[in-house]
């Protein structure tokens, strides 16, 4: 059965995410982004180069579905393997559905349309607010990252994990504005809604490990 407070958590997170979506799209042009959203991506489109483009393009899978789904299952399996439970599994699983769920219904009624040709190295298909790629990246790697600080002792490795955790979403997140696949606010709120996601699911699955600490 699922705990309640997950059920609860979720519900609220999409309200949010549909509350900021409206919000966004009614400051907007039909179809387009705010101001802020085309002068950032004016900035990534100037210095944009087919070598830094390739390099961002490879970047980007960090947050694609056909990564981030076998590596949630590959870890959870090897944690069940290693530590004897599915706490692994059920939260990076968790995490990594979650945020598509989420997104996927947020995307749907708030409609927001991707930036157009100006602006896009390759045109991608489906809507903008948020986006997947942000929202699904920051919930696995966050999630991820607050599995393995689980489990690994001294300073100099839990920032380690910290880090290179933080790092690839931040990296996954600025992939979609120099490929202009989404707006800034687009990348933005799909970044808050994963690592939001993560940290309730980790929060609402692990009562008897605050307990202990």
């Amino acid at each position: 059965m699922i705990p309640a407070r997950i059920v609860a958590t979720f519900a609220v997170l999409l309200g949010l995410a549909l509350g900021a979506g409206w919000l966004l799209v009614a400051a907007a042009t039909p179809g387009d982004g705010t101001a802020l959203d085309v002068a950032v991506l004016e900035v990534f489109h100037r210095g944009r180069t087919p070598l830094r483009s390739s390099v961002w393009a490879a970047v980007t899978d960090a947050g694609d579905t056909l990564v981030i789904v076998p590596a949630a299952v590959a870890v959870g399996l090897a944690w069940r393997w290693h530590r004897h439970d599915w706490l692994g599994l059920r939260l990076l699983g968790g995490a990594v559905l979650g945020a598509m769920v989420l997104y996927s219904v947020a995307k749907a009624v708030v409609g927001r349309g991707r930036p157009g040709a100006d602006y896009a190295f390759t045109l991608e298909s489906g809507l903008a607010f948020p986006s997947g790629h942000a929202s699904q990246a920051s919930a696995f790697w966050i999630a991820l990252a607050l599995l393995l600080l689980h489990v690994v002792r001294g300073r100099v490795a839990r920032v380690a994990v910290t880090a290179v955790s933080a790092s690839v979403v931040v990296l996954v997140a600025v992939s979609r504005l120099y490929l202009g696949a989404h707006w800034v606010t687009d990348v933005i709120a799909g970044t808050v809604l994963g690592t939001a996601w993560a940290g309730a699911l980790w929060w609402s699955l692990t009562p008897r490990v605050r307990d202990r600490r």
